[in-house]
């Protein structure tokens, strides 16, 4: 049950980005479909958009804490190492 409310809230932050992506696109491509100069503006977009991995727009999502702020006691270091097994 713990797990319960970190579900809920991906699933709301899915759902919010789903509707807002449709929301976004569906006219913008209506538009640029009846449009010529709004399919030529977004066409060179759209082409260097699909040519990139789906990692690099990670990279535009803004860090969630500071540079000043230390990291939660409970996420590792990031250059930690899984420690070798004695035996």
């Amino acid at each position: 049950m713990e797990l319960w409310d970190d579900a809920m809230a991906t699933l709301s932050l899915v759902l919010v980005a789903t509707l807002v992506a449709i929301v976004l696109s569906v006219p913008l491509g209506i538009w640029a479909a009846r449009s010529r100069t709004v399919s030529a503006v977004l066409r060179p977009v759209l082409d260097f958009m699909q040519t990139m991995p789906g990692m690099v727009y990670l990279l535009l999502k803004p860090s969630s804490s500071s540079a000043s702020e230390p990291p939660p006691a409970s996420s590792p270091p990031s250059s930690s190492r899984c420690p070798r097994a004695s035996g």
